[in-house]
């Protein structure tokens, strides 16, 4: 990592017991700030996931209908796509269905500063600004290299604590990776993260972007993260001709039913919007045209 960082280590504490292993230290206007390793919270809190089989609404009732009723409350699900694929517009779908019913949520990202996010949820009539100066939605944004990873867990859960935060988009997954000095130590951070969320019964919504527009391989930029993740919804592109079309598929759902078509949607003036039925998707991928054929192929994804 090219930013300085600093640790603190307790070598010795007799007759009590500490945390081993170094934490992270930051200076800052008000002093000195320790943040310890989320590993090492979520392992001495100790919370179990709470069994809900609640169900929570994407705010696409088309998508619900693929996921079986919607998204599992207390579950971690991963929004994967290319770049303006429209993750970041269903995500804010999520928190509005969330917002409008008065249930605090949070939008927690690395790249869209918090102007654009609300620009972009105007733009689609959304009802986020009003929410936000109601308090039930808030955004937490920052660069990735602005804080150490504990530094990132510990700004998410002091929000979720704090406003009894229940639906949370973590936007840019890969943030995290470019947050850690060690990049194997990601996918620990990830898991403790997830675990601790699932087990607060907080909804969370993940966005990853995948190197390619489409498959039929469909890869994560953090190894091992389809691993965690409760539900993933795969947002790809199609080339038929010069048009530029766009599918959504529910590529997994633990231990739930959910709808293994595939159907097209478009990003429109009201958002997000899905075929009712697989008709469309099907005449897609049922032509001629060459790259059709090529995402007619098994999709496959990375395993722990």
């Amino acid at each position: 990592s090219k930013r300085t960082n600093r640790a603190l280590e307790v070598i010795k504490l007799r007759g009590s017991r500490h945390l081993l292993g170094r934490q992270e230290l930051v200076i800052t206007d008000r002093g000195c700030e320790i943040h310890p390793r989320v590993e090492d919270l979520v392992v001495e809190r100790g919370l179990e996931p709470q069994a809900l089989e609640e169900r929570v609404p994407s705010g696409i009732a088309e998508l619900d209908a693929m996921l079986g009723g919607g998204f599992v409350a207390g579950t971690t699900s991963i929004l994967l796509g290319f770049t303006g694929s429209g993750k970041t517009t269903l995500g804010l779908s999520f928190l509005d269905a969330a917002a409008g019913k008065g249930i605090p949520s949070l939008y927690f990202g690395f790249y869209e500063p918090p102007g654009r996010i609300l620009a972009a949820a105007d733009a689609i009539g959304l009802g986020l600004r009003d929410a936000e100066e109601r308090g039930k939605f808030a955004q937490i944004w920052q660069p990735p290299y602005d804080y150490g990873l504990d530094g990132l867990g510990r700004r998410l859960f002091d929000d979720v604590q704090r406003r009894g935060v229940r639906r949370l988009v973590i936007d840019g997954l890969d943030g995290f990776r470019q947050a850690a000095v060690d990049p194997d130590r990601t996918i620990r951070f990830i898991t403790a993260l997830t675990n601790e969320l699932r087990g607060r019964g907080v909804t969370t919504l993940v966005t990853e972007e995948t190197p390619r527009p489409y498959g039929p391989e469909v890869a994560t930029r953090v190894e091992g993260t389809s691993a965690l993740a409760d539900a993933i919804v795969l947002l790809e592109y199609l080339t038929v001709g010069t048009d530029l079309r766009r599918l959504i598929s529910v590529i997994k759902q633990r231990e739930t039913a959910h709808q293994l078509s595939v159907r097209e949607f478009a990003l429109t003036n009201r958002g997000l919007r899905v075929d009712a039925t697989s008709d469309g998707a099907d005449a897609l991928l049922s032509g001629p045209d060459p790259i059709s054929a090529r995402n007619r192929k098994p999709r496959s994804i990375p395993r722990a």
